[in-house]
């Protein structure tokens, strides 16, 4: 029932086998074609100069592999739940980026260079069509997307965008033109992109000329593609859509269950399912700083909240509650018994985050914030036990303190297994901006600690071994061992 997509002037024709042997190919100068004037275009930095990329870095690229294809500075689409890519697999329609240049092309603002080698055999032919096997000119047009795609992220406009697609820039027209043909005695597809344009903002957009080439005869141009990048929640179709059956009670705010679905949808859902509906802008462009996704969430569902929803209200209060499995994966990775100290910090911590949210300190700015924990004095009671059920936490605000786009909030926190104290904490986080956190100092080192920090004393010991120790006590293994080497001693 809705509109997706108008041809206009088309055009088709019935040809002989010498006819199409002997096609002319497309006709097109892009001297005489210059990008029009209404089109922006902001250049790429200096420091990305022309680069080549080998199949088995397309592949990576294709995979949902940035860092295997791109390589330094592309560290952080590695931790994201579904980074930008291209199809991949048979939809995977080049093969190899001889030339990527964000300075090249005919008008100096952007080229991309790849090919795709026909074996003949490829899955298209047998259908399109039934004994006169060509290539879809709509998979052309596809491939060019494709590479559009590749280019944005090469220059880095997924780094930061975990979950984002590639599509075409919707009502904007662009005019192709089929020339010649691939069929299985071709060998060789070439493809450029010609970039008009490319506008940064909410919604990275290239805007380019695609040009195929089939053994050197100019086969299909498609003029002025406008491809960008469109938010998507990561993992939104993971997150279910209602509670188990059988789950505890949650509390309710302003019609909205703070229950499990909701608390799964504040680390990789959308907000507005995680918060309400106050919360909706960050359903889209806007980033909302995230609670931790399994198997490093701790949060079950909120049983209690006092004040109000977004009021930024000091002496704000919640409590939280968290179904310790009993089978966890920490129980194993640590001393089969016990849960491990980081977890129940990160127990205590999680609820912090999540009240921050619920005061509305993220919708009091318009620049997107990032959360972190500063310091804290805590007491531990006693250890969480395998098989103790249910860990409730009360966490409440004390202070809220803004500095610009910075705020410092302070809560003291509580842990309790039915009415046994577990843990007690105060502590101290922030919201910060990106520039904000570049700009840290870190903590004083004087050059005694950095001496000792780089001296190589020749003494190793591999803990991954001792983390296999079967007799106790012993150090934490599998997921929990984050010390791989002493390097001295």
């Amino acid at each position: 029932g809705k509109l997706r997509v108008t041809v206009r002037n088309g055009r088709a024709g019935f040809f002989t086998v010498e006819e199409l042997d002997n096609a002319g190919g497309v006709i097109w100068d892009p001297a005489k074609d210059e990008p029009d004037a209404s089109i922006r275009h902001v250049p790429a930095t200096a420091s990305q100069g022309p680069r080549a990329f080998s199949r088995e870095q397309v592949r990576a690229f294709a995979e949902g592999r940035a860092y295997d294809c791109f390589g330094a500075g592309f560290e952080r689409p590695a931790s994201h739940h579904l980074t930008p890519r291209i199809q991949g697999g048979p939809m995977q329609l080049f093969q190899e980026v001889e030339q990527l240049d964000p300075h090249g092309g005919p008008w100096g603002r952007g080229y991309l260079r790849a090919t795709y080698d026909i074996h003949g055999d490829e899955w298209f032919f047998p259908d399109h069509f039934k004994h006169d096997p060509t290539m879809p000119g709509t998979l052309m047009s596809e491939a060019g997307v494709q590479m559009m795609g590749f280019y944005l992220a090469a220059l880095g406009y997924t780094c930061t965008r975990d979950g984002w697609t590639f599509e075409l820039v919707p009502g904007s027209p662009f005019k192709a033109v089929c020339r010649g043909q691939v069929v299985p005695t071709s060998r060789k597809m070439s493809y450029e992109i010609l970039v008009r344009g490319l506008e940064e903002g909410e919604h990275p957009t290239l805007w380019a000329d695609v040009l195929l080439t089939v053994d050197g005869r100019k086969a299909f141009h498609g003029r002025n593609l406008g491809v960008r990048l469109m938010p998507n929640v990561p993992l939104k179709h993971a997150v279910p859509a209602l509670p188990a059956p059988g789950a505890r009670a949650a509390a309710q705010v302003d019609g909205f269950t703070f229950d499990e679905v909701a608390m799964l949808n504040c680390a990789a859902g959308l907000p507005s399912r995680a918060f309400g509906p106050l919360f909706a802008r960050f359903d889209g462009a806007r980033n909302l700083p995230r609670l931790p996704s399994p198997p490093y969430q701790f949060m079950s569902r909120v049983t209690r909240c006092e004040g109000p929803l977004g009021g930024m209200q000091v002496g704000s209060e919640v409590d939280i509650e968290y179904d310790i499995p009993a089978n966890a994966w920490y129980f194993d990775d640590n001393d089969l018994q016990t849960m491990p100290f980081a977890v129940l910090l990160e127990a205590a911590l999680q609820p912090c985050a999540w009240l921050a949210a619920y005061m509305g300190v993220p919708l009091h700015c318009d620049t997107d914030l990032s959360f972190r924990n500063l310091d804290g004095d805590g007491t531990l009671h006693r250890p969480v036990y395998r098989g103790d059920g249910i860990l409730r936490t009360t966490a409440r605000c004390t202070s809220v303190a803004r500095n610009g786009d910075i705020f410092i909030e302070s809560f003291d926190v509580r842990c309790v297994i039915g009415d046994t104290p577990i843990y007690t904490l105060k502590t101290v986080f922030g919201h910060f901006t990106a520039q904000a956190l570049s700009e840290q100092k870190g903590l004083p080192a004087t050059p005694a600690d950095r001496a000792a920090m780089q001296a190589t004393q020749g003494a190793e010991v591999d803990l991954r071994a001792a983390g296999n120790a079967t007799a106790l006590p012993r150090l934490a293994h599998g997921q929990l061992l984050v010390l791989v080497r002493v390097t001295g001693y």
